[in-house]
């Protein structure tokens, strides 16, 4: 999986999709464009939460985005 550089938390992402925060052991989240959503040890489950409704977990972590789409 190809990923972007790290970027600050205070910097949110233009697009809504699954990245990787710089937490505990690196954890993946949805960013809906507004909020991040719970995260999950893949991006491919980091999607499915988002699509079940899970709860917004706004957090203030690094993270960055992978440089290939995963998720739809």
């Amino acid at each position: 999986m190809k990923l972007t550089p790290w970027y600050p938390a205070h910097v949110k992402p233009v697009r809504k999709g699954v990245y990787e925060m710089d937490a505990w052991d690196s954890w993946f989240r949805y960013w809906d464009g507004k909020h991040w959503y719970c995260g999950a040890f893949t991006p491919e489950d980091a999607y499915e939460e988002w699509l079940d409704g899970r709860t917004i977990a706004d957090a203030d972590f690094d993270w960055r985005g992978l440089a290939s789409p995963s998720g739809k």
